[in-house]
Formats: structure tokens, sequence, C-alpha cells
């Protein structure tokens, strides 16, 4: 009987050990599962907050497209934005007040808030910088339509910094992919080389959809993409440069990153052929009678003078070509005929009184979707390469250089009228009037390795024109004249460069940081946009948190104020 009273003694305590063992199983689980769903709480919270600045951002171009100054590079707005705060608001935001985080992140308990910051490369100013701003993809080069000339160009340093001793192969293998042939270049790849891998595949023989999409032609990897920047941020950090001590394993620890070749490519860039006060330009190719009518509807507050409306309709009744010309720049001629080549523009006539048109009242500033179709519309537009392209260089959109036709010896117009006609006029042949304008480079924008590319541009022309934008005002950049208005450059640069380059933007790249003040917590977003009307469409939107935080947004010596 006392066996017994010990054995049932034994059950019972086996019995309760195994209720002990499954009730601490159910709590661990209970506490796994809240924490599991508070972490994924927190993390869309900082989805949300890069949500939020994606928005306001938006609501910005919306309204400030063409003014770069507003969003290209200015912390004071997209650093350490305020979504939220337990206990006070964005005008009452003491890192507003201070500049700067370092005090609040220095208490023991933060009040709890939810900022974001729209990050960026800085490519020209100070080693090791960045922007707080965005890029418009019109500073970068088009993939697509850009000239073997200048894919070389841009190519082969950045291909050679980073020791790839066949450059010229890989340029070779990029032009046969996106190609409409079967003739492989030497060193380069067509069908023949693509169904030979595993596993195959053929070659496109068509545009790029993206610039990731290099990675499948022969030759290129991420490192050739990204360079020693694996992390994307256009800076240095230590393990970039300790040559196979850590990831990435083939930096070569010179102290200088090496930035890779996809920072300065895109396929996104395109415009439409129209004012800045969204109307189209006037096509002098049009009948006279047209030409006449819209200069009379559009110049009605003195912007042209007399003699120079009365000049350019007497052209259209002779009959003039206007296709002949490169752009309407051409049509200034006077440093040319009074100063003689080589003259700047700001010694032979001075700084203009107005470096750009004035906003029109009663008309918005902003494309409103009613004076040109949607994108996908427009037949060809599938295939860049067959669009006309002013960067490209391949087709010749109205002529070249030489002399002066003698009909424009006689020009009235002067300095001071350019901005309008850049801005108001063009000479596209009429059969091209109606297709975007692919591939024109941003001269408020681009790096001044992308600005060297313009056809017609020299070096020394490019860094002037880096070096100028930075003392004018977003009125002087308004138009594409500012180059010449400003003395930047001499006529005959300006006048090779005109039909290639723009001040306006369509499409942006955005790269978003979304964090906290009281956690340790972060992520890390990319878009690629295109304003058409005030709607964005989202060409993609990436995550690109598993990379890291990689932008210090905390240390104030990393931020340039232009």
């Amino acid at each position: 009987m006392a066996a017994r009273r010990g054995l049932v003694l034994a059950v019972v305590l086996v019995i309760i050990s195994l209720l002990a063992l499954t009730l601490a199983s159910f709590v661990f689980f209970v506490q796994a599962e809240r924490a599991g769903t508070n972490a994924y709480a927190l993390d869309q919270q900082a989805r949300l907050t890069a949500d939020s600045g994606f928005e306001e951002l938006v609501a910005i171009l919306r309204t400030e497209r063409h003014n770069a100054a507003v969003w290209f590079n200015n912390p004071e707005r997209f650093r350490h934005a305020l979504v939220w705060a337990e206990s006070y608001d964005r005008q009452s935001d003491p890192v507003r007040r201070m500049g700067s985080r370092k005090e609040l992140l220095a208490e023991a308990n933060p009040v709890p808030a939810w900022r974001y910051s729209v990050v960026a490369a800085q490519w020209d100013g100070p080693r090791d910088t960045i922007r707080y701003g965005i890029t418009p993809e019109s500073a970068l080069l088009n993939l697509n339509v850009a000239s073997e000339d200048q894919i070389r160009r841009l190519l082969t340093p950045l291909l050679l910094d980073l020791g790839v001793e066949n450059a010229e192969d890989l340029v070779n293998s990029l032009l046969d992919w996106r190609d409409g042939d079967d003739q492989a270049r030497p060193g380069g790849a067509e069908n023949e080389y693509y169904n030979a891998l595993s596993p195959p595949y053929k070659c496109k023989s068509a545009p790029f959809d993206s610039v990731e999409e290099l990675l499948l032609v022969k030759g290129f990897s991420a490192a050739i993409l990204y360079g020693e920047d694996v992390n994307r941020n256009g800076i240095l950090d230590l393990n970039e440069d300790d040559a196979d001590g850590s990831f990435p394993y083939y930096d070569n620890a010179d102290g200088i990153l090496n930035y890779g070749i996809a920072p300065f490519l895109t396929v996104h860039s395109r415009e439409w052929d129209q004012a800045l006060d969204n109307k189209p330009r006037i096509n002098l190719n049009a009948d006279a009678g047209v030409v006449a009518a819209q200069i009379a509807e559009q110049f009605q507050a003195g912007e042209l003078s007399d003699a120079t409306i009365a000049f350019i309709n007497g052209l259209k009744q002779q009959e003039f070509n206007f296709g002949q010309l490169r752009s309407p720049a051409d049509l200034y001629v006077a440093e040319e005929v009074l100063g003689g080549p080589g003259q700047s523009a700001q010694s032979q006539d001075g700084p203009p009184s107005s470096s750009g048109p004035p906003r029109r009242p009663g008309r918005r500033t902003f494309d409103d979707g009613e004076s040109a179709p949607p994108p996908e519309s427009i037949p060809g537009l599938s295939s860049p390469l067959g669009a006309p392209s002013a960067a490209a260089g391949e087709d010749d959109d109205g002529g070249g250089g030489g002399p002066i036709p003698p009909a424009l010896q006689g020009s009235p117009v002067t300095l001071e009228e350019l901005p309008y006609l850049m801005d108001r006029f063009s000479v596209r042949r009429s059969q091209q009037a109606t297709a975007p304008l692919v591939g024109l480079i941003n001269i408020n924008a681009a790096p001044q390795r992308v600005l060297e590319l313009v056809p017609g541009m020299t070096p020394d022309a490019a860094a002037a024109i880096v070096a100028k934008r930075r003392e004018l005002d977003a009125e002087a950049l308004r138009t594409t004249a500012w180059p010449l208005t400003s003395g930047a450059v001499d006529v005959q640069t300006y006048k090779a460069i005109a039909r290639s380059i723009t001040t306006k933007s369509q499409q942006f790249r955005v790269e978003i940081v979304s964090y906290a003040d009281h956690l340790k917590i972060m992520r890390r977003y990319e878009w690629v946009i295109e304003m058409v009307g005030q709607l964005p469409q989202v060409k993609y939107r990436r995550d690109l948190s598993g990379l890291g935080p990689a932008w210090p947004v905390d240390d104030d010596t990393l931020v340039v104020v232009r």
C-alpha cells in the first residue's frame, strides 16, 4: 500500500512538471509573439514615416518642379524632418531650432518622435559629403540614347579606376545589347555568347529597361555597377578602404572612393517640348500664319522687341529654313558679328536685366496633364532609340555649326531676349515636334563628368557651368540661356551645346531614410518617379534597408549648404 502511494506521488509530480513546462512554453510563445507584433508595428511606423516624406516631396514637386533650389540640396527642409512627436509639432521641434539631434540623443529618455531625411550623393562638392535632396534623372546620361562616343567617354575612366583592363570590350558588349542587329562588335557579344551560358538567354537587342539590366550583359557585375561604394552613399566608409580586410574584398585601399558606373546612368530622362509655363513651344518650322498668331498671343508683355518679332515673321515670309538651325540660340548673332569669335557674353553686352522669362499670371507652372498625352499613349516611346534625341548626337536634328546664314546676319535679337527664345521657341522638324525630347542633360544638376559629355562641351566650360550655378539664384537658372547670359561660356560654345541641354525635370530619383529619436530603428527606401501633371507615376520603389543605414545623417561635418 505504501508503494502505491509513492507511485501516485511520482505520477503527480511528473504531471505537475509537464504542466509547468507547457505553461512556461506558452508564456514564452506569447511573449515572443508580442515582441514580434511590436517589432512589426515599429517597422510599419518607420515605413509610413518614409511614405510621409515621399508624399511631402511630391507635394513640393507639384508646384516647384523646375526650381532645383527647393529640392536639390535643402538641409533645412529635408534633414531630420519631423513627421510625429509625442509632445511637440514641427514648428516647435527642438531639432529644427538647434539644427542637430546631438543634444536630444544624449538624453536618457528622448521624447518619442519619428523623422525622415531625403538623402543623395554629393558629386561636385567636397569629398565624402552628402546632399539633402533628390536627383533629377535628367542630370544623368541616358543609357538608351547616348552616342557610342558619350558612353565610351563616361565608362572608360570609371572602369579603369576599378582596375578593369578590358574597358573597350565592356563598352562594346553594352552597345551590342541595346542595338538592333546580331553582329557582335570586337570583344562584344550577341546571341551566340548568351545562348552558351547556363542558364542560356538571348541578347536583348533593344533598349534597357533599367540600369541594373547591365548585370545581364557580358562582363558586367555588381562590382562594376557600384564600384567600392557597396552601401551606395557616395562616402568612403572604413570597410570600403581596407583592401581584403572586409567586404568588399576588391577595394584597393587607396583612400579614394571608386563609384562605379551606375550613379551616372539612367534610362528614364525625357521631357515634352514645352515652355516653363506648360504651353507647347512655338515651332518655327510651322506655317508662317501659325507662327505669327502664336507669337502675337504669347508675347503681349513686351518680352520681345517689335524688331525681333518682325524679323522672325519676315524670315517666315521668306520661307527661311529654320530646320538648318541647331536651336533658337542660332538666332542670336550679335556677338559673332560685332564681337568676333570667342567673345564672352558678358564682355560684349553686360549682364541682362532679366535672366529668364517671368512667370505669367493665370498659368500654372506645373504640367497639368491637359496639354500633353500620358507617356503610354505616344507611339514608339517604348523604343527610345527611335525617338529624337538632342543628347545622343546620332540623329541630326537640324544641322550643325558653320558660317552664319546671310538671312540671320542682321538679326536684332539681344542677349536680354535670349531666355525667352530658348524657353518658348523650337526649331525641331515638324515630324518630330510631338515626340518627347529624350536624354537632354540638366545643366542645373548634372555632375561635371556628365556635363562634359554634352556634344560641344569642353571640360573648362563644364567646370565653369558648375561653378557659376552655385552663384546664381533660382530665377536666373530657370532657362537654358543662363550659361551665356551669365558669362559662364562663350557664344560659340553655347550654340554648340544649346540643343542638348535643359533646366527642366520630369523624372526624379528619391531616397529617404526614416528613423526614430527614441528607438534604434531605421528604414531606407528608393523611388524613381515621373511627374505626369500633378500625379507621380512610380517607375519603381525598392527597400534598401538591407544595405544598412549608410547615411550618417547625424554627422554635421558632412552637411554642405550651397
